[in-house]
């Protein structure tokens, strides 16, 4: 998988920092039936880091699923 790039995901059913394919696949099973509203978190654009939630101050342009795209990330949905 490469380098990983760490975020900070905000929801309702998950949050912290995704630092690893393994925590990010602890989001993804928490998302399960949700997936695609997963991939359509916005970022923060305030913070220097990523940062994804679906929180008021998450009204940046780029998703969850972009930096997923271009980070080589799993983001096929969960059966």
């Amino acid at each position: 998988m490469g380098n990983w790039i760490s975020f900070y995901f905000s929801g309702n059913q998950a949050w912290g920092y995704i630092d690893s394919p393994e925590e990010w696949q602890r989001i993804r099973e928490a998302y399960k039936g949700a997936f695609v509203n997963l991939l359509n978190a916005r970022q923060n654009p305030n913070r220097n880091d990523p940062s994804f939630g679906f929180y008021p101050e998450h009204t940046g342009k780029d998703k969850l699923g972009d930096h997923g795209k271009r980070n080589n990330m799993d983001i096929k949905g969960i059966e």
